[in-house]
């Protein structure tokens, strides 16, 4: 008898679905039976991770998306709820990071704050808005904020990414208050180090690599289908009395 995934019948929305976390948990989701409903703006990179998804013979459609404009934000909710119904699973995974992991105020400019801030806090912002009704009116469901160990530590990257994830985190909250009568769970990951295209820079400058591997107990860099496995479980049935935490899946870096 074959196994039954632990998203059956779902359908998810994975914003930032070309790679890294973003592209683990597509497939991750498709693996485990959801209808996926992949975004990002590199349709290119999207459509390849999408095929890979359905020559496994899984279930996935890629869709454009600037997770920082409204009129993105309609057209995926609209087209997904129309292939595939009603909307069980938001993941947020579309994130930016400042140019300079060291930024601070001093340094950064109005425009790459704005950049920085629309697409980490406003996309967030624009998919609540957006999903939430359709989860009220369904009975429910699942949001995933991806956000950062910068809301735990401060120090760990740039000055606006720190504030955009600080805003992701309290949301995150917020709407875990707000819509726990609805039966809508939200809830925030916040990665450590983890190999992804957003990482790769600063991990190629080797006094940040050791660093980063002297302050984490386990000495690695986390793989993205990591990360993954904490959001579905986050979007499964098996968190069902679990809102409004943060899961922080660091390999102990937030033990120093």
């Amino acid at each position: 008898m074959a196994r039954m995934g632990r998203l059956e019948g779902k359908v998810a929305i994975v914003t930032g679905a070309v790679g890294g976390i973003g592209g683990a948990t597509a497939r991750l989701f498709a693996r485990e039976g959801a209808k996926v409903v992949a975004t990002a703006r590199n349709m290119v990179a999207l459509e390849r991770i999408v095929a890979e998804i359905r020559a496994e013979g899984f279930e996935a459609t890629a869709m454009p998306h600037d997770v920082a404009a409204e009129a993105d934000w309609k057209a995926v909710t609209e087209r997904a709820v129309a292939i595939y119904g009603p909307i069980n699973i938001l993941a947020n995974v579309a994130g930016k990071a400042d140019e300079n992991p060291f930024d601070t105020p001093e340094d950064i400019s109005e425009a790459e704050w704005d950049l920085i801030l629309d697409t980490n806090t406003k996309g967030v912002f624009w998919g609540a808005k957006y999903v939430i009704p359709i989860m009220k009116a369904n009975g429910g469901g699942s949001i995933i904020n991806v956000a950062s160990l910068s809301t735990i530590l401060g120090s760990v990257s740039g000055f606006a990414y720190s504030a955009s994830k600080g805003g992701v985190a309290g949301m995150t909250k917020d709407i875990a208050w707000h819509y726990g009568p609805h039966n809508i769970r939200c809830n925030s990951v916040h990665p450590g180090p983890t190999d992804t295209p957003m990482m790769r820079l600063p991990m190629e400058n080797p006094d940040i690599r050791d660093g980063i591997l002297r302050n984490t107990p386990l000495r690695r860099v986390c793989d993205p289908i990591q990360q993954a496995y904490g959001i579905l479980y986050l979007a499964s049935d098996e968190a069902d009395f679990v809102t409004g935490t943060t899961l922080v899946i660091d390999g102990g870096y937030c033990i120093n």
